[in-house]
């Protein structure tokens, strides 16, 4: 999965790292992981290794500090 944000959340949330967590559609939280902001911001897409999950839709969100940043559904093919 490949994550890029958009302008309006680079600008807001430049310091600090984020998580990202990935659910499956029955809200199981299958993948956690903290992402350094230097690593998405600025338009640098970020390469989320979802190889070992079964093909199918899940449920991204991005926090950062507890607070949630972002939400949308990607697609393992």
């Amino acid at each position: 999965i490949t994550l890029t944000l958009s302008e309006t959340i680079q600008s807001q949330f430049q310091n600090g790292d984020f998580v990202l967590h990935l659910f499956s559609m029955d809200g199981r939280k299958v993948l956690e992981q903290r992402v350094a902001s230097s690593q998405i911001i600025h338009g640098t897409p970020y390469l989320l290794d979802v190889s070992a999950l079964p093909s199918g839709p899940y449920l991204l969100h991005l926090t950062q500090n507890n607070l949630w940043i972002d939400s949308q559904t990607v697609v393992r093919e």
